[in-house]
């Protein structure tokens, strides 16, 4: 992205928000995924549409948390389990 001009960064915005509203509204909609790490029970994941990007989140009590936005073509599950990179 940060080659890819303004126009691109700006379009991966709005393809962000759309999902963040979505996973707002329906929380139960990404898939359980991921993550052996007890801190991480109940993560979930869903796709953005335009861009290979998963966005991770966990849904608490009176709030989504997004935890992290991983290129899809990245090593996955080592990162979510990096005992280092928790929230």
């Amino acid at each position: 992205l940060a080659t890819a001009g303004t126009d691109v960064a700006v379009d991966f915005l709005h393809d962000f928000e759309k999902a963040v509203t979505l996973i707002s509204r329906f929380p139960e909609t990404g898939s359980p995924k991921y993550g052996y790490e007890p801190s991480l029970a109940g993560i979930r994941f869903w796709p953005m549409k335009k861009f290979p990007f998963l966005i991770f989140y966990i849904e608490t009590e009176h709030q989504i948390d997004v935890w992290r936005v991983i290129h899809g073509n990245m090593d996955i599950t080592a990162d979510i389990n990096d005992p280092d990179s928790l929230p």
